[in-house]
Parts: structure tokens; sequence; C-alpha cells
């Protein structure tokens, strides 16, 4: 009986030099997203990205009628800033990863007035107005 088990155990300090070693194989270095990532356009937020936006949705996650409400006031020019927003957490919301993403994008990269503005065109015949 005894020499059954030294021989399990001689079997697992091996098995467990072995895993040690790495040889069974390793987790890999990039955490593996498995939920639907969704689909942000590039560019400041708009009409045009608000149309091309797709959030998935997460078992919980943020509530998609306030987190809608809010985008359309970012493209409104109307929303408080992002850090003093808060949106209430509800089953089947909009995955909270993505739309912080979303907000984040949304801080940094807002229209310039200079891309809002039509552009003026010269004066005809090269005479200044004044």
């Amino acid at each position: 009986m005894w020499i059954a088990l030294v021989a399990v155990a001689i079997v697992v300090v091996g098995l467990a030099a072995f895993v040690g070693l790495g040889r069974l194989g390793e987790m890999p270095a990039e955490a593996v997203v498995d939920r639907p990532r969704g689909r942000i356009p590039a560019g400041p937020v708009t009409d045009e990205f608000l149309a091309e936006l797709r959030i998935p949705t997460a078992w919980t996650g943020y509530a998609p009628k306030q987190v809608d409400s809010y985008l359309r006031a970012v493209v409104d020019g109307m929303a408080p800033p992002a850090c003093e927003t808060v949106f209430d957490v509800v089953r089947r919301g909009y995955d909270m990863q993505v739309v912080d993403e979303v907000l984040l994008r949304a801080e940094y990269e807002r229209p310039t007035e200079a891309e809002e503005a039509p552009a003026v065109e010269p004066p005809v015949g090269g005479m200044s107005p004044d």
C-alpha cells in the first residue's frame, strides 16, 4: 500500500514540475474578450457617428434610453461633461465598457467650430469689404 502512495506522490510532484515549467500551455498575455464588441465609428460624435454606432447589450449594463438621450445631447451640444453623468444599471442594458469608450470619444473628439461653420468665400474682384 505504501508503495502505491509513494508512486502517486512521485507522479503528482512530477506533474507539478511539468506544469510549473509551462509545458501544458500558458494563459494568453492579453485577456480574451468573448463579448460582442459593437461598432464604434471613427471621428467626432455627430449625427453620422450615431447612425453608424452599434452598442451591444450585456447581462447588466447602462439603461439604453438614458445613454441614447445623453448621446443625442452631446450631438446637440447640450450635454454635461461625461464625468458628471451617471446612468442607471439595468438588466440587458448597453455594455458598460463600450459606452465608456464612446463617452471618452465624445469628451475628446467633439467637432470644432471650424468644422461646423460654413466656409466663407472671399469677395469677388480682390477688394476687401472695408
